[in-house]
This record gives C-alpha cells, structure tokens and sequence, in this order.
C-alpha cells in the first residue's frame, strides 16, 4: 500500500495505535508527502485530531513549518508523545512554544532529563510562570527538579513571562517570599532581581508588579540602601507611574548617613518638571525631610523646586514655597537670580512666602552716581569626574538622554579608564544605559554614533550577551558601516578608541 493510502487509512478511520508505529517507520521521503497531504486536506476536507496533529509532529522539518500545521489549540495524548520520542525527536523541539505550552512543566523537564530537547532561557521562564495552572502542587513544581530553583527561578526575572497573571489561590509573590523565608532562595538576590527586572523596562504590568513584589517583601533600611543604586536608576524609566512607589521606599532611607542624597537630587532635577501631582508632591515631602537634617543641601534643595512654580496647582506651589522660604538663604544671589525667572507664574500665595527673596535689596552709594562693575557674561563651573565605576553606571544612561556636551568627553574618558576593570556584572547593572542607547535608533549626531559605538562595544564585551543587545544589534549598523561624514572628526577619534583599547 502506499503511504499515502495507508495515512488516510489510520487518519479516517481513527487507527490512533497504529498511527506511532506507522510514523517511526517513515523515510525523510516519505515524511515529505505526509506533510504535502496534511497541506492539502487540512481545514479544508479533513479536520484536526490526534492522529493528524502527531503527524504535523513527526513530519515536519522546522518548527514554523509545524506552526503552520499544528491547530494550536488541540491537545495531544501524552502517551502518544512519549511512544513517538522513544524513536523520534524533531529537532526543532525545543524552541517550539507554542508545542511545549500544551504540556505540563514537570513532563517537559522530564523531557530535558531524557536528553529528548534543551529549552531555552525563554522558554524555561515561560513554562514556570504558567506552571501554577495544573493540576501539580506547589512543592511538586518546585522541588522535583533542582533546576527548577537552581536556574528556572531566576529566569523569572530576566523575560517578560505570565508571572503577573492570577492562578486561583496560588499566586507568584506569596510562593517567593516563602522560599526566601524557607532559605531555599537567597534573600538579597530576589531583592536585587526584582529591581533589576523593573530596569528592563518591559510592560507597564510587567514593571509595577516587580516592584510590588519589592515592597511585598518588606525589605528592610539596609537591604534599601544596599540596593539604593537599583532603586534610582527606576528613574530613568518612561514609565512615570512607577515613582511614587519608588519614592516611597526610598523614603524610609533619606535620613541615613548611607544615603547617596547627591544621587537622589541629581535624578529628582527631571522629576520636578512632571505634570503629575502626586509623584511632584512625594517629591516635595521628600526634599523636606532631607532639609530637615542636612543643611548642606539646603541651596541645592531650593533651586532644584524653583520648576514647581510653573505648575498652576496652588496646593504645589505653596508648599515648595514654604520649604524655600524656610531653608533658603535670603543672601543667596544665586537663588534670588533663579526665582526672578517664575514671578510671572507665581500665584499669590506663594508670592507673599517667598517676598523676601523676590526683593531686590539696592546697594548703598549716591543715586546719581552709577558704578559697574565688569563681570564676565557666563560663569564657568567643574564638571564633576567620574571616579568610580558605579558612578559610571548611574552616568551612562543619561548621556543618551540630554545635550550637555562635556557628556561626551566624561563617557568616553571613563569607558576608557574602567574599560579593563568591567566585568560581566557591571554589564549587566550597565543594561539600562544599553536600552536608553537603543533609543537613538533611527536618528542620527553625535548621539546616535556615541550609541552606535555603545552598542557594538557592549557585544565585544560581554560574554552572555543581554536581550537588549541582541535586539540593539539588529538596529545599529556595525561602527565601521556608520556613514555621517559631517562627524567623520568625532567617528575617527571613536575609531581610535576601539583600536587602542578594544583590539579590534
């Protein structure tokens, strides 16, 4: 009989046992014509059942081959699967998810034991998201494999999975904080991890879950000063609905000697701007409590809330107005100068806090008689170096994200200093700097050839490349392909660079 006879044979007349031994048997020819026949029948005179979706299975050459046979949402036998691997396993197996998400977690990693596939990262995270939708325990899903805790656990955090859905009484926050509890994960890893997921910048779900995740572990003072970097470099993020749970637990800190205030007053500068009342005005009682304790930021602290005065909100601009007006020095030049810029959009009340400060006091000597003084027109101020390698993480995003140009040189002379000290954890703190970098796709300047060159740096560098620069490399050309001849000075002086530094 022929085979394709014989298919027709088990597949209309439901022949399910002899559909196993009929496919292990087959030829890479004969597999051919299966798959030729399943592309002629297939929802259009036939249907799916079991029988045709194993043949999709054992037939077809690449997964999106499958992909395009397979029903998708047809449920296979599992004894069925488990006979046809005893002699044939599609090598593609392992990197079809849209296959492995139709089995239970445990059955696919009984799989990986046989040596039958290897999963992906991906993949692995995806399947343990979901795995609480079975009908398996807790502690069958989690301790029946090592791997599970081992690896699995920790990809959780590193893709954007199901973690975030709802399973009934079973849900991911409550079964990770009893593991850390229970000692089976490390505690200050979790914590970490979760900051680091909210910097991948993924979902707006996605973000504020991790970081509910954070709090819901009520990491204490020192645990959020250890992780105080993490913590500010969340904002960074377009997502602005994550700040005020930031701010909140960076709140509990703000007194501490530990605290890097310089830090916190250097990104809450882009905060101040932000239409939104409630992250402007957790700014504001945050920058109260630092005045409170620390009168060396007090100028600081003052000229950084003169943007509020923009805002029309009454209720905002008094209160930064009685924090001005109670820690600011009335001799300040420079903040009398800065408050002068917002008298047009002062509202009355928090013109009559700051009165003193809007006087302008006259200098003594005769009216008749006016004597000026040169000065020059722009007063020069140090740029602050970066020393240490950490203060180049917090540094590097914003070099992609603002015009100053001394940015430049501070990047690249830094790049240059650290450049044989960075390992593959500071890559990793480094993954927001790489993902403002990727922004810069499509445009073009300085910026954009300073992101080109970041980019093929870090995919020199690191030795596990991040999906950030996997996705990045696709984007950027290569640097010697980037073309603006109108910065061919400023692609010379980056090409020196490599040269010198990178051997390349």
């Amino acid at each position: 009989m022929l085979i394709e006879d014989e298919f027709k044979t088990i597949y209309l007349n439901y022949r399910i046992k002899e559909i196993v031994p009929f496919l292990t048997r087959l030829t890479p020819e004969d597999k051919k014509e299966i798959v030729a026949l399943l592309k002629k029948h297939i929802n259009k005179e036939w249907g799916h059942n079991d029988i045709s979706v194993l043949a999709a299975l054992a037939c077809c050459k690449t997964s999106a081959e499958y992909g395009k046979l397979s029903p998708g949402y047809y449920s296979i036998p599992v004894d069925k699967v488990d006979e046809l691997f005893e002699s044939y396993i599609p090598d593609w197996l392992g990197e079809n998810y849209s296959f492995l998400k139709e089995f239970d977690y445990l059955k696919i990693l009984e799989w990986e034991q046989k040596g039958y596939l290897k999963l992906s990262d991906e993949i692995s995270a995806s399947l343990l998201s979901s795995a609480w939708d079975s009908d398996n325990t807790s502690e069958e899903i989690l301790f029946t494999y090592p791997v599970t805790l081992e690896s699995h656990i920790w990809l959780l955090f590193e893709y954007e999975t199901e973690i975030t859905s709802n399973y009934g009484k079973r849900n991911w926050k409550e079964t990770l904080k009893m593991l850390a509890e229970d000692r089976k994960i490390d505690r200050s890893a979790l914590l970490r991890s979760s900051l680091k997921a909210v910097n991948f910048n993924f979902s707006k779900e996605h973000n504020t879950w991790f970081l509910e995740l954070f709090t819901y572990l009520e990491p204490t003072r020192e645990e959020i000063l250890a992780l105080q970097d993490e913590l500010l470099m969340i904002f960074h993020s377009t997502q602005t609905s994550l700040f005020p749970g930031v701010l909140k637990i960076v709140n509990q800190v703000l007194t501490e000697k530990a605290f890097k205030t310089e830090d916190f007053l250097q990104v809450s500068s882009s905060l101040i701007t932000l239409p939104t009342k409630n992250i402007v005005n957790a700014l504001l009682l945050a920058l109260e409590k630092i005045a409170k304790v620390n009168s060396a930021f007090h100028e600081n602290i003052c000229l950084l809330l003169t943007p509020v005065f923009l805002n029309k909100d009454k209720a905002l601009q008094t209160k930064a107005a009685k924090i001005i007006a109670k820690y600011g020095n009335t001799e300040s030049e420079k903040l009398q100068a800065e408050l002068k810029l917002y008298t047009a959009s002062l509202l009355s009340d928090a013109g009559t806090l700051l009165d003193k400060l809007l006087i302008q006091k006259e200098k003594p000597g005769k009216t008749e008689e006016q004597n000026y003084e040169a000065v020059p027109w722009h007063s020069s101020e140090p740029v602050t170096p970066i020393q240490t390698i950490d203060d180049f993480i917090f540094f590097a995003p914003q070099v992609f994200s603002n015009s100053e140009t001394h940015h430049f040189d501070q990047f690249l002379e830094a790049l240059v200093h650290f450049n044989d000290e960075l390992d593959e954890d500071h890559f990793n703190k480094l993954e927001p700097a790489f993902k403002a970098a990727l922004k810069k796709k499509g445009t073009g300047g300085f910026q954009h050839l300073l992101a080109t060159f970041f980019i093929n740096y870090g995919l020199l560098k690191q030795e596990k490349k991040s999906t950030v620069l996997l996705h990045a490399k696709s984007e950027f050309p290569d640097l010697e392909n980037w073309c603006e001849k109108k910065h061919l000075w400023f692609s010379r002086l980056i090409t020196s660079f490599c040269q010198e530094f990178l051997k390349c």
